[in-house]
């Protein structure tokens, strides 16, 4: 039975049951545009974990909050406790993502995360900006006027917190360089070069995803050394750059590396140019998103 004739979110007035007992709206993107209906039945919509939606969710035993658990649930880390009592809830926010990257001042940036109740304030390098509690999971935020690579903090009584996705804001910002992966079989404005081993950056797609995948699954001949580079970039005329992208990854390995040359000629092997390593953030490979940084 449809329970949404209309498809606008909102439950029939009549529908085939007396009392909602409790619901949970899985999310597998807030951003997409998909309905979930747990908050329409005045419960609590969950998710993303990471680029998926939440494969364990359950309830903290003291504060009866629904909380997400690890996708693995054979993690160190899993949550997942049968026969024993759940774990008691903390009381630090946690932040699961953010609608945008590369702002304007006065744009609205909305901030997905657990325990956001008693937000007191939300800065951008220190400058409060005006903020929206929409629900327990999500902070509407009218970006301030700064600019430049920005890091964000979230104020309650008891601390202050940094939300783990870095922005630029800049005004009038002009994108000269994109790639989302959404066509088969090519890296679009990206090569690849396999200086050790025979596995190679490749396109894939996942729930309708794309992305630029290496995968070292069952491959037992020795290390690799791949790199994914992209066409060469004029920045002569740029007052300031930032490049973001997003990450994921499975298992356990060597963290990814982000290097910039400007005398590597495409094509060519990428032992032969000279390349200055930028760090300051984390390029983990790990089941999950890793934090959307700007550089």
């Amino acid at each position: 039975m449809d329970i949404d004739d209309n498809d606008d979110g909102i439950p029939n007035a009549v529908l085939p049951w007396d009392y909602v007992i409790d619901a949970i709206g899985v999310v597998h993107n807030p951003f997409e545009g998909e309905f979930n209906y747990g908050a329409a039945f005045g419960f609590v919509d969950i998710g993303p974990d990471g680029t998926r939606a939440p494969g364990h969710v359950f309830r903290y035993s003291d504060t009866m909050e629904w909380a997400m658990g690890q996708f693995d649930p054979m993690s160190p880390l899993a949550t997942d406790t049968p026969r024993a009592v759940n774990p008691v809830a903390p009381t630090e926010p946690a932040f699961s993502d953010i609608s945008g990257l590369l702002l304007e001042p006065g744009e609205v940036l909305v901030i997905v995360g657990e325990r956001l109740q008693g937000t007191l304030s939300v800065a951008f390098n220190g400058t409060n900006a005006q903020v929206n509690l929409v629900s327990n999971n999500r902070l509407d935020v009218v970006v301030p006027n700064v600019s430049g690579v920005q890091t964000i903090t979230v104020a309650k009584s008891f601390g202050t917190f940094e939300v783990p996705f870095r922005v630029a804001v800049l005004d009038d910002p002009q994108v000269i360089f994109y790639e989302d992966f959404q066509a088969s079989n090519t890296l679009g404005r990206f090569t690849d070069f396999s200086v050790l081993g025979d596995r190679r950056w490749v396109q894939g797609t996942f729930s309708g995803v794309g992305s630029a995948r290496l995968n070292g699954f069952g491959d037992n001949s020795g290390a690799n050394d791949d790199w994914l580079i992209t066409e060469p970039l004029d920045l002569s005329n740029a007052e300031a750059a930032v490049f973001n992208f997003r990450t994921a990854g499975n298992f356990t390995g060597p963290d990814l590396e982000l290097y910039v040359s400007s005398n590597y000629v495409t094509g060519t092997n990428p032992n032969t140019a000279d390349w200055t390593q930028i760090t300051g953030f984390n390029l983990p490979c790990r089941r999950i998103l890793s934090p959307k940084s700007p550089v």
